[in-house]
């Protein structure tokens, strides 16, 4: 049987080297072998391959076709080409399996569980990794402990993938799998796999590092530990700190500036994490002196410790500095998700290119019985999906692009906005000093009064601006709880007032900046009125605060326990509450003041129509 598989392998060989390949089903494959050996980059390295196989198929050389076409696989595998590479490790496999467990079976496995994953197709990932650790455990060479260690590996990094923190749904998923690939004809079988919690990956972790100690490689143990410090950082981010610090310890003394970078680079992610950023700013410059120390060459590090210092300024309140950071991280992941698309794209016309191979294997059986009508019917619609295919990239790529022109405006006229409501806070404060400044050089008592309301006023308008300015979220409405408190209070410090603890019944509600302006102005003019007339004297002053909204109406209500006052027609004409009507005014509403317990005023008016 060997003799024959040889021969016939020798055959296919001689027809692609001379261009007269013809269409062959080998080990379940629709195509003929050229479909499985594509000319890329480098082509010398493929060639040399090529004649290899050719070579040890003269000399009928079972175990060196073997070998061959392992390194095929390892070939197409790293230029992303899976679907051939998948080809050649199926006929390694073909090959080596009747010889019995060695460590190339293992090794072959484990590039298959690799092929397998990379593509979405988990169970049979998982499959073949579970095969590559029982021909571990069946191996009794002196090589058996790497073999072991190499299986744990995949397990644990299977595991690690399915589980999430601390727990995992339960999900089954039937799917056909090659289970016999010494036939043939592949045989397929259903095979059902479960998704393992946490501690499964723990447990082919640890096992991964036993082996790895009886070896004696200090670059697999800290490999290892680092793989164990990630498992944890989803569960415990605390307890993944031990194992990253054991792991850089390692590097250090074996001097693996790579991994020493990359290792500080996780310490300084697991502590600002825990917002601990000035333990995170020792790892993050070591790792910045290591990698220019070193002289490395690695987008991804430099990625990581651009996001890690963006993060560091960001709870340090550098904001200047981490949004040259941000900016730099958000042009490299630009690139990535780039990259990453295009990948994509490449999949996409893998997995196409296959499916259309199958395609045409049945149009084949089927030739005899179908017109030559119904085989340009096919094409025809063949066409028409490669043709929506087409438009369906083009139009989303010109959706991307206009999405991310959308987010550069937005973000540009925030940052304006912001901007904006920054330096009129800060003119506002310069205005209230300059008032200051100059009240201290007044003698006249009324003077000095008007001056203060004044300020008061300003401190109410300037206290608007600083909180649109706090919250760039929302950089055009103000939250009136937090607002009113702070207002209330500086109005209480400025008369010596601060022991009165105000009782406020206030909804969450946000208003426009347009709208809080007058209301501020109103509420400034209400508690002012209350410090100079309610409170001078009074033993135990209270000020009662509550704010409702039914619907799109706001109420108001300020209520102090003074001893009231009547409203001549001169104090109607007084500058405060001329204010306060023109304001009220402008916010469209009304308003009543009440002498009962004290003086109670009453301010209703309505959310703008959206």
């Amino acid at each position: 049987m060997d003799r024959v598989y040889l021969t016939f392998l020798f055959l296919i060989s001689l027809l692609f080297r001379s261009g007269l390949a013809q269409p062959v089903k080998t080990a379940g494959f629709p195509d003929s072998i050229n479909t499985y050996l594509p000319d890329i980059e480098p082509k010398a390295k493929l060639q040399q391959l090529k004649d290899d196989l050719w070579s040890a198929q003269l000399q009928h050389n079972k175990i060196e076709i073997g070998e061959i076409s392992y390194r095929l696989g390892k070939f197409y595998q790293g230029v992303s080409q899976y679907l051939p590479a998948r080809y050649w490790f199926l006929q390694s496999v073909r090959i080596r399996e009747p010889l019995g467990p060695s460590a190339d079976l293992v090794k072959l496995y484990i590039q298959l569980s690799s092929n397998y994953g990379i593509v979405s197709m988990q169970t049979r990932s998982l499959w073949y990794a579970q095969q590559a650790l029982k021909t571990a455990r069946l191996m009794r060479a002196p090589d058996s402990t790497h073999s072991r260690m190499s299986a744990y590996m995949v397990m644990g990094n299977l595991h690690a993938s399915a589980c999430q923190q601390g727990h995992t749904k339960a999900s089954r998923a039937p799917v056909l799998h090659p289970l016999n690939s010494n036939n043939a004809s592949v045989v397929l079988q259903k095979v059902v796999i479960d998704r393992i919690p946490c501690d499964s990956a723990f447990y082919y972790y640890k096992l991964a590092l036993q082996q790895a100690r009886l070896l004696n490689e200090p670059d697999e143990v800290s490999g290892i530990t680092v793989d164990l410090g990630a498992l944890w950082a989803r569960i415990n981010i605390q307890r993944a700190i031990p194992y990253y610090q054991a792991a850089l310890a390692n590097y250090i003394s074996s001097q693996r500036p790579t991994q020493t970078v990359s290792t500080r680079l996780l310490l300084a992610d697991c502590y600002l994490t825990l917002h601990k950023p000035l333990l995170a700013r020792r790892f993050l410059e070591d790792a910045k002196q290591g990698y220019q120390t070193a002289h490395l060459n690695s987008p991804t590090l430099e990625r990581r410790l651009a996001s890690g210092y963006d993060e560091f300024y960001r709870q340090t309140g550098d904001y200047q500095k981490a949004y040259t950071y941000q900016k730099q991280v958000y042009e490299w992941k630009l690139a990535a998700l780039n990259t990453d698309r295009n990948g994509a794209i490449t999949r996409l016309g893998l997995e196409y290119e296959t499916e259309k191979r199958e395609a045409k294997l049945k149009s084949q059986q089927q030739a005899l019985i179908l017109s030559t009508e119904k085989l340009s019917a096919e094409q025809n619609l063949r066409n028409a999906l490669l043709g929506g295919l087409g438009i369906a990239v083009g139009v989303g790529v010109a959706l991307y692009r206009l999405y991310q022109i959308n987010r550069r405006i937005s973000r540009q006229n925030a940052q304006l906005v912001t901007e904006q409501n920054h330096r009129v806070k800060n003119n506002l404060q310069a205005i209230s000093d300059l008032l200051t400044l100059q009240s201290f050089q007044l003698t006249d008592v009324t003077t000095k009064k008007v001056i203060s309301g004044i300020q008061h006023r300003i401190q109410s308008i300037e206290l608007l601006h600083k909180r649109l300015y706090d919250n760039p979220q929302q950089a055009l409405a103000v939250k009136l709880n937090v607002y009113i408190s702070e207002l209330v209070i500086r109005i209480l410090e400025t008369y010596g007032l601060e022991t009165i603890e105000p009782i406020y019944t206030i909804n969450d509600v946000w208003l426009s900046a347009d709208q809080t302006l007058p209301f501020g102005l109103i509420l400034s003019e209400i508690v002012t009125n209350a410090c100079k007339y309610a409170f001078v004297g009074h033993s135990a002053p209270q000020l009662i605060i509550r704010l409702e909204c039914v619907g799109t109406t706001i109420q108001l209500v300020v209520h102090d326990n003074g001893p009231g006052f009547l409203l001549s027609d001169d104090e109607l004409t007084t500058y405060g509450l001329k204010l306060v009507k023109m304001q009220v005014q402008q916010l469209k509403g009304y308003y009543t003041i009440i002498n009962q317990n004290g003086t109670q005023f009453k301010l209703t008016f309505s959310l703008p129509k959206l």
